[in-house]
């Protein structure tokens, strides 16, 4: 940011510098009110939403027979906002404006992975073949939106006529939403099959086998304050009204998530043999709880964010991050 300020520093100064005399002392706008209606894409990284994303890619990379297939997955990296604020003009060049924005996300993801194992010998002269398989399906779905409310500073500085540049400092206290769904189903299944040493004929089927199932919803709301900044310039395409571009960066890490979840866990247990039949154990756990926002890391190097139940381990507040450029598009109405 210091580097941006100082950049935006000699950037006015030039202008300033190029400013012809007439137009130094010409009054640059003589209302006091204005309407703003903006808008314009950003561009962030997400923070831990982004993570988690990033922390599912490596697992899957790392275990998938086919690492172009069965992951696909959005990433919150840009979005369209919109927005309006009231410009307060104190004199020609300085201003002051309340305004708000809005942003809305939805990033969705599936990840399939299945992988298997096979394996042919012979134990006490018995011919056996193990197989073993296991079937992955993680289906997460996060919808984001805030509400930025902004306090802003505004310097303008004419270059010509109907053409002025300005700077723009400022506050935003974010109002967020946060809601989060995960479907998660694995599956596993040991089988060995046991030949007739004499003719090779199949004696029996030994298997065993688990199903677990997750299903996971939650609902949070955070607030928090940010700051930004930028340059932008202003075309007169009327006396009432006005054509505003800027490029500005934010700062705004959304923590403090607090909010209620709920939690449905389904637990199949099937073993047994061919020649003798098969058990089946079904136990089931409905879970609510409410709390903070945490990053939730697991024993294989995945994650999500959610709430943390009371004996989960590996976990931290969660940030998510809309810092980064923003391109805003602008009408000005005067008043």
């Amino acid at each position: 940011m210091k580097k941006t300020a100082a950049i935006t520093t000699a950037v006015l100064l030039v202008l300033g510098a190029l400013v012809p005399k007439d137009l130094a002392g010409q009054s640059m706008d003589k209302r006091s009110l204005a309407l703003v209606l903006s808008a314009g894409p950003g561009f962030f990284n997400g923070g831990d939403l982004s993570q988690v994303r990033r922390d599912w890619n490596r697992f899957f990379t790392a275990n998938a027979d086919d690492p172009e297939a069965g992951f696909d997955w959005s990433q919150l990296n840009s979005g369209l906002e919109f927005g309006a604020e009231v410009i307060y003009y104190i004199s020609d060049r300085i201003a002051l404006s309340l305004g708000f924005e809005y942003l809305k996300k939805a990033i969705a993801g599936q990840v399939d992975l299945t992988t298997s194992y096979t394996e042919q010998g012979t134990v006490d002269s018995y011919l056996y073949k193990y197989n073993n398989k296991s079937i992955l399906a993680f289906s997460p779905i996060n919808k984001i939106s805030t509400m930025p409310l902004t306090l802003n500073a505004y310097y303008f500085l004419p270059v010509m006529p109907h053409f002025k540049s300005f700077l723009k400092v400022g506050l935003a206290f974010y109002v967020s939403r946060l809601q989060s769904a995960y479907c998660h189903d694995l599956e596993e299944t040991e089988e060995l099959e046991l030949y007739d040493p004499d003719d090779g004929s199949l004696l029996d089927i030994y298997s065993t086998g688990e199903k677990y199932t997750n299903r996971y919803y939650d609902s949070l709301k955070s607030k928090s304050l940010g700051f930004l900044g930028g340059l932008g310039f202003e075309i007169d395409l009327s006396p009432s009204l006005g054509l505003m571009i800027e490029a500005i960066y934010r700062k705004a890490d959304l923590k403090n998530w607090k909010g209620s979840a709920s939690e449905y866990l389904t637990y199949i247990e099937t073993y047994g043999s061919k020649s003798e039949g098969y058990t089946q154990n079904t136990e089931n756990e409905n879970n609510s709880y409410s709390g903070q926002l945490m990053y939730i890391t697991y024993s294989d190097g995945t994650s999500i964010i959610g709430l943390a139940g009371p004996d989960q381990m590996n976990v931290r507040p969660a940030a998510i991050r809309f810092s980064g450029p923003l391109l805003r598009f602008s009408f000005k109405i005067r008043f």
